[in-house]
């Protein structure tokens, strides 16, 4: 019976509640079972009174369970959840307005689950009880922290960027803000996210208008119109434009994309800033320094080109162009060994190959290749078009600033002259050899003096030997100086060489001095000076230079004027070739000519009838001997012997000594 009032009396709860009827039945259906969100009705003493079945599954509890039997707050986890809506509970009875009816808490269910609930509590007007929604955001919470967690590592990362970086979204609102931007507009991070209207652009160009970020929601040539050029990859945009940045005048290059939501659609952009002002500065004065380079090449006196790791040539000088008749336009970017073909009428690899790699094939087409450090030496013997050349050549690697290699150089020098100078010199030595050795004597005290004429034949034979040993090792180890000057003679740079042969400590303290005080002859540098502001240009040009101790060196210089885009005259640039030895070899050889003519003429002073073998040309002296024709005329003439060259074998023994007109060219340098 007990259980049964207390039911009735439940009942009459419900009903009071409910004011039950027909109608009320169908409120309750409602409310309670297909809302689809847990639901309670409690008592002003706290007791549940009714719960459904959405309570049931969030509670683990069932409705005999609970309803009449349990408190609301035995499912409150947290004290101060608790303590809070016991107050709020409370504020609701006195005045229903004055609590709050929508609030979080955490909810304990009977297996000790906690979950997160959001709740709508109101009292029942007319009546001492009170209507509770409770709705489980658990998973809602745990993706919102996740999604929060994520938010964060994102930001993290875009923060920690090293390039300057910010995004916005759809209505234009910045939503990300870097350090590195920070660091490059002056402008925190706190003082612009969430701000729209075109904000971001005021960092950069001090006003609101549309940037790179902006092409990202559809095209607008304004935009495309501040940058030097806009290119598209896929859905990205790359750009690059000179900025004044916090004053100062800066190179960015930008890049940017969308920002896309999980269901694949545009919720906003993002743009990466690069500041390439260093860059650009570098990649201006590398191109600088590699026209200088390529113009010091161009004017060596040497035929010298250069190529890549992928055999690509990258130089090909004028004295290239002039020996091979192959334009520098028409080589230049050609691989798989085109270079070759001028010379050997054929692709094949050729001594800068070998600076690659050894390849003892290609090394057997040479006279020899001679390797000192990773400079290759060679010489070989060709037909570059018509003409049958003596050529010599010398490779080696180019580095970069790292000490990689990234290609290889080589010159080649014409020493076909030089070869039949040095043939004909031996021809003549041959042929002066076969005379001395066909010469007779009649008398043995000729014969006693002409061994004494051998003897000092010999000696200055060693002296010339000697002096050709001596310009022939200059030949082989003279280094071009190379400079460039101003319109006005004022040195500019030179290399390491012009420094040794002007006998300075550095060149910087070469490039101090006035140019006046280089030259010996200051009408000579005048002169010099006009003729290569006329033609634009001087051909070893004969010139003195003052070394820093006072000493004079003879030179030949060559230079070519260097023009401004305008087409005018800023300076000049060139080689010099120092040529003191090779006039003091020269003037040599003109002495010993001078004494082999002093004695010939001393020969001539013998007269009457001298019996000669027609055969060996040996002479019959009075006593019936025959002796060497140099022992007989020393015995009976005040003649001496010396040895040298007359002018016309000397003529054609070094033709590129001599001009048109049979002058030799040192005697005509200026000194």
């Amino acid at each position: 019976m007990k259980d049964k009032n207390k039911t009735k009396e439940h009942f009459s709860e419900m009903m009071e509640i409910l004011q039950y009827n027909a109608e009320s039945e169908n409120f309750y259906q409602t409310v309670f079972e297909k809302a689809g969100i847990a639901t309670i009705i409690f008592k002003k003493d706290n007791i549940i009174l009714l719960v459904n079945s959405e309570f049931e599954k969030i509670a683990g509890y069932t409705r005999a369970e609970v309803e009449g039997k349990k408190k609301w707050m035995e499912f409150v986890y947290r004290k101060d959840d608790l303590v809070q809506m016991k107050e709020y509970n409370r504020q609701r009875h006195i005045d229903p307005l004055s609590a709050p009816r929508t609030y979080e808490f955490q909810l304990v269910n009977r297996d000790g689950e906690v979950k997160d609930i959001v709740t709508t509590v109101a009292t029942i007007p007319g009546s001492k009880y009170t209507l509770m929604t409770l709705l489980d955001i658990t998973e809602q919470k745990r993706m919102e922290k996740a999604l929060k967690e994520s938010e964060r590592r994102l930001a993290d990362t875009i923060d920690f960027l090293p390039d300057a970086t910010f995004a916005i979204d759809l209505s234009g609102k910045v939503i990300a803000w870097n350090r590195a931007i920070e660091n490059m507009t002056g402008v925190k991070a706190e003082d612009i996210l969430g701000k729209g209207n075109y904000e971001y652009t005021n960092a950069f160009y001090g006003m609101r208008t549309p940037m790179l970020i902006d092409l990202v929601f559809g095209p607008k040539e304004e935009i495309e119109e501040k940058y030097d050029f806009v290119k598209r990859e896929g859905n990205s945009f790359l750009a690059e434009a000179d900025v004044p940045v916090r004053g100062a005048h800066c190179t960015l290059w930008g890049k940017a994309g969308p920002l896309y939501d999980s269901h694949g659609n545009i919720v906003g952009a993002i743009e990466s800033i690069r500041d390439i002002t260093d860059r650009k500065r570098m990649e201006a004065a590398l191109k600088e320094s590699e026209r200088r380079l390529a113009d010091i090449i161009d004017f060596l006196p040497d035929a010298t080109f250069a190529i890549d790791l992928s055999g690509k040539v990258i130089a090909w000088n004028r004295a290239m162009e002039e020996m091979t008749g192959v334009k520098t336009e028409d080589m230049l970017g050609k691989d798989n060994h085109e270079y070759a073909i001028p010379f050997y009428g054929m692709r094949r690899p050729v001594l800068i190959d070998l600076v690659f790699r050894s390849d003892e094939e290609t090394a057997k087409k040479y006279d020899f290749v001679k390797r000192e450090g990773d400079v290759l030496l060679t010489e070989t013997r060709m037909a570059v078009g018509a003409h049958p050349l003596v050529l010599w050549g010398k490779a080696r690697p180019l580095y970069d600033g790292s000490g990689n290699i990234v290609g290889a150089i080589e010159s080649v020098r014409d020493i076909t002259a030089l070869k039949q100078a040095q043939k004909a010199l031996q021809a003549a030595n041959e042929e002066l050899e076969v005379r001395v050795g066909n010469r007779t004597a009649d008398l043995v005290q000729a014969n006693k003096s002409l061994q004494k004429e051998i003897f000092e034949r010999e000696r200055t034979e060693a002296v010339l030997q000697e002096s050709e040993e001596k310009y022939n090792q200059f030949f082989r180890t003279s280094r071009d100086c190379v400079f460039i000057t101003s319109r006005d003679g004022n040195l500019i740079d030179l290399n390491d060489a012009a420094v040794e042969l002007l006998g300075y400590s550095s060149r910087e303290e070469l490039l101090r001095m006035k140019i006046q005080y280089v030259y010996a002859n200051e009408e000579e540098r005048a002169k010099h000076a006009r003729v290569a502001a006329e033609c634009g240009y001087v051909k070893e040009y004969p010139l003195d230079l003052r070394r820093k101790d006072g000493s004079i060196r003879h030179v030949l210089m060559t230079a070519v004027a260097r023009y401004d885009a305008n087409g005018k005259i800023i300076g000049y640039q060139g080689t010099i070739r120092d040529i003191t030895e090779r006039r003091k070899i020269e003037e040599e050889r003109e002495r010993l000519i001078l004494e082999l003519q002093e004695a010939i003429s001393q020969v001539k002073t013998l007269s009457g009838l001298l019996p000669i073998c027609a055969s060996c040309k040996k002479i019959r002296d009075d006593k019936g001997y025959w002796n060497q024709i140099e022992s007989y005329i020393r015995a009976h003439s005040e003649a001496k012997f010396s040895h040298s060259i007359c002018p016309d074998c000397a003529k054609k023994m070094y033709p590129e000594f001599y001009d048109e007109k049979g002058k030799s060219s040192f005697s005509n340098a200026g000194g």
